[in-house]
């Protein structure tokens, strides 16, 4: 009896496992109908497991070009045990949920601030979903995947693979479901973004329809013979009164040159509608600009908070591992924001950590630089890295504005990042000038102001300018 209840526990234990790895959904937070409109051309829900880290199979295959929706809710918790503000991380701050297409690189799934976006494929293959809670690879996997052990949560997400581009069809779609769920985020976000690219679609398709309609009655006109030109008819001489009764119409005006008048006109009101129309098309196509723009900007500011919620979590979740404090890292020159003009600068500062270095890199423009660790500059022992670590590194800088980065990293993996901006101002050593200011000539009423205005302009030369003193 004891074996046979052992042997079915293992079961129910191996059947959760298959459910965390495989990434089965929950219960869908978006409730599909069960007739499926045309505009739909198929749809998966699956659930991000917290502390189940890389990359998993949605059962979802997109084509380059395809228009696909992601719609995500649910809540992760970063920190069970306390000691940081990750209690409550959700898919709509941007970078927590990754997607990839095939063996690409992963990409946030959905814009800050967005719980549902529709996106365009830019790859064929299987689409991927994940979650960051440390640094990731291109691919997307976690660099550190014993970080995300302790943390708990899901999300659940549905993927939607639209039959075309058509966001008029779309944006329905998305209107019934949010009629069903008027308080799901993720729907009335998804149809937000359908509703403004449809207005844009449906302006574009009518303004195009009228150029081409314009174009065509154009082109009419002018293939049009014009009608032949008539002499006026010569005045007839008097004749004889007639009764009132027998009195008949004035013989009616020549019509040739009135109707070739109006046919000109008509062509001249035409080809100014036809340019207004263009007019409009173009500033339409400005609108599709400002969208990609937009779209653009946002993957940048999510890669942005992405990088900084990656430095931050780099401190906050070995707070779950007991560590204290990361390194301390103190540049003595150069000053932040300082102009030089020699081209090589010397980097000097310290870093030091409670629990012992174990590297420390250098970057300059983003380039690695220099890498101090193992047997590079800091000597392991027994007890682990030197607490205290004194650099000095000349760097060679490039013309104008240089970042310097200093990365530390102790033996327990905290990093901590410090860096600072130094402008190289090279000298104009190809440049020569001659500034003359006199203030007394024979036979001339002494000037005042002429020498004063040659050193102010010298002073600017070598200040302003940087054009070597012995230049000038």
């Amino acid at each position: 009896m004891k074996d046979q209840k052992a042997y079915y526990l293992r079961i129910v234990f191996a059947s959760l496992i298959l459910v965390s790895v495989l990434g089965c959904a929950t219960e869908p937070m978006v409730k599909m109908p069960e007739s499926l409109p045309a505009s739909v051309k198929t749809y998966k829900h699956f659930t991000v497991w917290a502390g189940n880290p890389g990359m998993k199979k949605t059962g979802v295959s997109v084509n380059k070009g395809d228009i696909y929706a992601i719609l995500a809710t649910g809540s992760m918790d970063y920190c069970m045990r306390g000691g940081c503000d990750y209690r409550d991380v959700r898919p709509e701050h941007g970078w927590p949920l990754v997607a990839r297409i095939g063996e690409g690189n992963y990409f946030p799934a959905l814009a800050t601030g967005w719980g549902g976006n529709s996106l365009t494929a830019t790859d064929s293959g299987d689409l991927y979903l994940g979650y960051r809670s440390g640094e990731l690879y291109p691919s997307g996997d976690p660099k550190r995947p014993e970080w995300y052990r302790d943390d708990s949560g899901s999300f659940s997400v549905t993927v939607i693979v639209w039959a075309n581009d058509d966001y008029q069809a779309i944006a329905g779609f998305l209107q019934q479901l949010k009629q069903k769920d008027p308080k799901n985020k993720a729907i009335a976000d998804a149809l937000a973004q359908a509703e403004r690219i449809s207005k844009y679609q449906l302006a574009a398709k009518e303004a195009s329809k009228q150029i081409e309609e314009t174009k065509k009655e154009i082109q009419t006109l002018k293939a049009e013979p014009s009608p032949p030109s008539r002499e006026p008819q010569k005045a007839e001489s008097p004749k004889a009164p007639v009764s009132a009764a027998k009195e008949q119409k004035p013989p009616p005006m020549p019509q040739a040159s009135l109707e070739g008048g109006e046919k000109e006109k008509k062509i001249v009101q035409l080809e100014e509608r036809l340019a207004k129309l263009t007019e409009q098309l173009a500033q339409l196509d400005g609108v599709k600009k400002e969208f990609e723009e937009e779209k653009k900007k946002t993957e940048a500011l999510a890669k942005e908070l992405e990088e900084k919620q990656k430095k931050e979590q780099d401190l906050i979740i070995r707070l779950k591992d007991g560590s204290k404090a990361p390194p301390v890292i103190v540049i003595a020159s150069p000053a932040e924001g300082s102009t030089v003009e020699a081209k090589i600068v010397q980097l000097a500062g310290v870093a030091e950590d409670e629990k012992g270095l174990a590297k420390l890199e250098m970057f300059v423009n983003g380039k690695p630089l220099l890498e101090r660790g193992g047997e590079r500059g800091i000597t392991k022992t027994k007890d682990g890295g030197p607490k205290r670590f004194d650099f000095k590194e000349n760097i060679q800088l490039e013309a104008g504005e240089n970042q310097i980065t200093i990365r530390a990293v102790d033996g327990q993996g905290l990093i901590s990042e410090k860096s600072l901006r130094v402008h190289y101002a090279e000298r104009r050593k190809n440049i020569w000038a001659v500034v003359i200011g006199i203030n007394r000539y024979p036979k001339v009423r002494p000037l005042k102001y002429a020498v004063d205005d040659a050193r102010m302009f010298y002073s600017h030369l070598v200040d302003f300018s940087r054009i070597p003193c012995e230049n000038v």
